[in-house]
């Protein structure tokens, strides 16, 4: 993965704008196979690092800064919350984001104008010519930069993201299904817990497409067993 830094400026009374490069880095990527979107998660994180870095190096006042990559699946987890996220992408994304605004620092550039991308790749010393000269787009105004996309539609299938527990999901659903059917069966407002009101629901759906005459006797038997048992004096 390789990351690169350029400075933009000009003077006040020229229209000409200048680049002059900063830095560079190259790391190799872990022996652990991983996926490109991690890979490229990873190399904006030491690039965040790297500006922070620089910005206290550096004895003059920089009037803004951007971040670009070529991976939207990361300008889509940069701009989501990173509590929705799987641990590896979650911690990246919280760092990012508390340094750099992800919808006004962080930028989409497609791969062909992305001039750090040989860095990764490896090149010729000509080609790490043009990567010292910096993008071209830079050089022009910003209304003529890559646009990113203003709505970057969730991938619902993204491994990355958290997933509901079966468990959770079959809870919330007997809930609602609980919920549904009381305003018709039972009045919930009658019980003081859940739990109390969970049984008699499930204990009335249980007998209610049963006939009256089957389950009268025996649900008055267990009535008077109960109070019975309950109001028997001791001898």
């Amino acid at each position: 993965m390789g990351i690169g830094v350029w400075l933009r400026w000009s003077e006040t009374e020229q229209t000409e704008v200048q680049l002059s490069f900063v830095a560079a880095r190259a790391r190799l990527t872990p022996l652990k196979q991983t996926s490109m979107p991690r890979k490229e998660l990873q190399a904006i994180l030491l690039l965040s690092r790297l500006m922070v870095a620089l910005k206290d190096a550096l004895r003059f006042n920089i009037s803004y800064s951007k971040m670009w990559t070529d991976s939207l699946t990361v300008v889509r987890w940069l701009r989501g919350q990173s509590k929705s996220f799987r641990s590896f992408v979650a911690y990246r994304v919280g760092e990012i984001t508390s340094e750099f605004d992800p919808h006004q620092d962080i930028a989409y550039v497609p791969t062909d104008q992305n001039v750090i991308d040989v860095v990764s790749r490896g090149t010729t010393a000509e080609g790490m010519l043009e990567v010292i000269k910096g993008p071209t787009y830079l050089k022009q105004p910003p209304e003529s930069w890559p646009k990113t996309p203003q709505n970057i539609q969730e991938d619902t299938s993204d491994p990355e993201r958290k997933k509901f527990h079966v468990r959770n999901a079959k809870t919330l659903a007997l809930k609602v299904n609980a919920v549904a059917h009381t305003t018709a069966i039972v009045d919930p407002t009658s019980f003081s817990n859940w739990q109390r009101l969970k049984m008699v629901t499930a204990r009335v759906l249980s007998v209610k497409d049963v006939p009256k005459k089957e389950w009268r006797p025996s649900c008055t038997g267990y009535v008077k067993r109960r109070r019975t048992s309950t109001f028997k004096m001791p001898t």
